[in-house]
């Protein structure tokens, strides 16, 4: 049939309708599809769904459930989870282990909070202190030898009175006299039993200046020995205390 002989036949514009099989199709209005020629909302939902339970955007899904009012702490895996605030969390497992291996504060009750500066002077130590000589009480020549490890004393010049030479023996170990004349070296005062002590005896200028000894001191074999004689020579006297009343004396001669 031609479009001339359709037109003819058709009346309307419903009739042209009918006859094409545009009825079902919608008209563009402006371009777009009039609201009243959509189809209706419940066939645009999925299977089970109806406007009231259908989610925005849920058209063509399987239907869902929705009776479930709220969701717990088991629905999303997490059963063994507490809402406890941090102030009120108990001490876990793990934790309670590991305070098992830490030692109890009352178990210390004698330990101080003291800073090291502060730290007193222990019983022991105390103790091991106490044996120890005060420095305020030793010579200056014994704190210097012992600063520096160096053995040495201060040579105590003796100076001899009329025919006599006296000297104290704590003054020192180390002595020195210049004869001027025959003279006796007198028993020393406040000897010490097991020391040592050196004197240096000498000559002046014009020499044969003759010494004698006091009563404590010893000799080898008991011979007194006779001093250089020689103007300017010295002898150096050991003697060694065996007590305050016994002096051995060794000696060695004609140094010039």
């Amino acid at each position: 049939m031609e479009l001339k002989d359709l037109v003819n036949k058709v009346n309307t514009l419903a009739a042209l309708k009918q006859t094409l099989g545009l009825n079902a199709k919608a008209d563009l209005v402006g371009g777009k599809v009039p609201t009243a020629q959509l189809p209706p909302a419940d066939e645009q939902l999925g299977i089970g769904e109806t406007q009231t339970t259908a989610f925005r955007g849920d058209y063509g899904k399987i239907a869902y459930d929705h009776s479930q009012a709220t969701h717990d702490k088991s629905m999303v895996g997490l059963p063994n989870v507490d809402n406890t605030s941090d102030a009120a969390k108990p001490v876990s497992t793990a934790q309670s282990a590991a305070l098992a291996l830490k030692q109890d504060k009352s178990t210390l009750s004698n330990v101080d909070n003291t800073s090291d500066a502060d730290k007193p002077v222990s019983t022991a130590q105390s103790a091991a202190l106490a044996l120890k000589q005060d420095k305020s009480t030793l010579g200056n020549d014994v704190i210097s030898a012992l600063s520096t490890k160096v053995i040495r004393s201060t040579v105590i010049n003796l100076v001899q009175v009329g025919n006599e030479i006296s000297w104290d023996a704590a003054n020192g170990t180390l002595y020195r006299i210049t004869l001027s004349g025959d003279a006796t070296l007198q028993n020393p005062t406040n000897i010490v039993p097991g020391a040592i002590y050196q004197l240096e005896i000498n000559q002046d200028d014009s020499g044969l200046r003759i010494l004698s000894w006091g009563t404590n001191y010893q000799f080898p074999n008991g011979d007194k020995p006779i001093i250089s004689l020689d103007a300017n020579a010295y002898d150096i006297i050991t003697i060694y205390s065996k007590s305050a009343t016994e002096l051995a004396v060794t000696y060695v001669q004609n140094f010039k």
